[in-house]
């Protein structure tokens, strides 16, 4: 054999490993990296969009993938706290195989990676993430940091608003975190337009940690027409429960945490009555009589509204990989960036090319007997 001849089969051999790597490599999973504060406050949130997640990841596989490519959810635990959504987010963005990033859930853990996100040119979708976020004014997202859930300061002044107007109240008392910024905020904001409507305001703050509810529910007056609370669903469900116990029955309200499956559950029905917002209705939007069956089958419950946004934003995700008919991280910015008047099941969703979606009003609803949510009427977004 000549030299020539023995470069041109190293050259064949060459080509037909690259193009055998190209194959192995278009047959990968591509993997969506989820960290979520798994423990902690904000657990039962995050186990509820996990359970919607990957009902759609399933979903998406069986009917053939994303352009060939099956999807992969990797839970890691962030346990709520800043640093360790950085770290996270650090190492799902260093994997090649990661397309994007499915969290985290505090406003400040968003907060924290939002830049991370830019700077590496991945996509951090946090679909129930809603409060204001440290270092982000006005909700100005970079174009690489997507949510889902109605931000909070669009909507909790008008859910006061609606919600004393159906109840009739006159008097308000708002308890939220102390140590939560996104929770300082939202009781500020409850506080701020309460008093506009005229309503007497008694405001109790708590640290996020507190277990022992007792000492917070005796300094509520027994004669409020109505309670706030600013909190995840790990303090809602036995907070409400204490609540009910200390004969307080005035009408409840909260930020879509209030809406987790496990609130009516620790709370032992305590959170029946209980308003809130919430883009997902059964029955409404589109596809979700199948939402509900597949999850009824994987989970034997209902679906809450919180796994409703983990499900949608997987099903965005694929969407907007479709229709660039590309599965690289640019493409999947590109495409949500482009998503207009997408028709999920919690309703009909729009970006602007990064932030939250764009809505125009949200429904208000109330728990429940059972838990499940009922419409009754809209919020107009601020």
């Amino acid at each position: 054999m000549t030299l020539v001849q023995r470069r041109n089969v190293l050259s064949a051999f060459a080509a037909s490993m690259l193009a055998f790597a190209a194959g192995a490599s278009s047959a990968q999973e591509l993997v969506i990296g989820a960290p979520l504060a798994m423990t902690g406050p904000a657990g039962q949130v995050s186990a509820d969009v996990v359970k919607g997640a990957q009902l759609a990841i399933d979903e998406v596989n069986a009917a053939g993938g994303v352009l060939g490519r099956k999807l992969k959810l990797e839970v890691q635990d962030t346990t709520g706290a800043p640093a360790q959504a950085v770290q996270l987010v650090g190492s799902f963005a260093r994997n090649p195989n990661v397309i994007a990033i499915l969290g985290p859930i505090n406003a400040a853990e968003v907060g924290a990676v939002t830049g991370l996100a830019a700077s590496n040119k991945i996509v951090v979708y946090a679909p129930a993430s809603a409060g204001t976020v440290p270092g982000v004014p006005d909700l100005k997202f970079n174009e690489w940091t997507f949510r889902l859930n109605q931000a909070q300061p669009t909507v909790l002044g008008p859910l006061v608003n609606q919600v004393a107007a159906i109840s009739k109240a006159k008097s308000i008392t708002i308890l939220n975190y102390s140590d939560n910024g996104a929770y300082v905020d939202a009781g500020n904001l409850w506080q701020k337009t309460a008093e506009g409507k005229g309503m007497t305001v008694q405001r109790i703050q708590f640290p996020s940690a507190t277990q022992d509810f007792s000492a917070i529910v005796t300094q509520i007056k027994k004669d409020t027409q109505l309670v706030g609370i600013g909190a995840l669903s790990g303090t809602l469900g036995p907070l409400i429960r204490a609540i009910r116990q200390a004969g307080i029955n005035a009408p409840i309200m909260g930020d879509a945490s209030i809406l987790a499956a496990s609130v009516f559950t620790v709370s032992q029905g305590a959170s029946k009555g209980a308003y809130s917002y919430s883009s997902y209705l059964s029955g409404a939007g589109t596809g979700t009589n199948e939402f509900i069956a597949g999850f009824k089958k994987a989970h034997n419950a209902d679906p809450s509204a919180i796994a409703s946004y983990g499900y949608e934003a997987v099903k965005l995700i694929a969407n907007a990989l479709k229709t660039q008919k590309a599965v690289t991280r640019q493409a999947l910015r590109d495409g949500l960036g482009k998503t207009r008047g997408y028709k999920g099941i919690t309703g009909d969703v729009s970006y602007n090319n990064s932030g939250d979606a764009v809505r125009q009003s949200v429904p208000l609803v109330q728990v429940g007997d059972n838990g499940e949510l009922k419409k009754v009427g809209d919020i107009k977004l601020q």
